[in-house]
């Protein structure tokens, strides 16, 4: 990059950033090794306080959306969830 080769050359470094229209985050940027976010859980929590492994949460959900004629976006499957299902979405614990 030319830039680089200025800012090596002892160009002061917004200067140049500035004139090839470059912004000072990106050329400072560093790539982290590490994984982003929490870990994925695993289980899903019951509101009586028991769990349920998210692949059967997953069967659950694709069942409900084979019935034929169904319209569901994501607030009725969230209230199926919820009510039917009685699941704790809210739960912040990761088993």
């Amino acid at each position: 990059m030319v830039s680089i080769q200025f800012i090596e050359q002892n160009y002061p470094v917004n200067q140049v950033l500035n004139y090839v229209g470059l912004k000072p985050s990106s050329y400072y940027y560093k790539q982290s090794d590490g994984s982003k976010g929490k870990t994925k859980s695993t289980v899903t929590y019951k509101q009586n306080g028991t769990f349920e492994k998210n692949e059967i949460v997953i069967t659950q959900i694709e069942e409900l959306l084979q019935i034929e004629f169904v319209n569901c976006g994501y607030r009725k499957v969230t209230w199926y969830l919820r009510n039917a299902l009685m699941l704790d979405l809210l739960n912040k614990m990761v088993k």
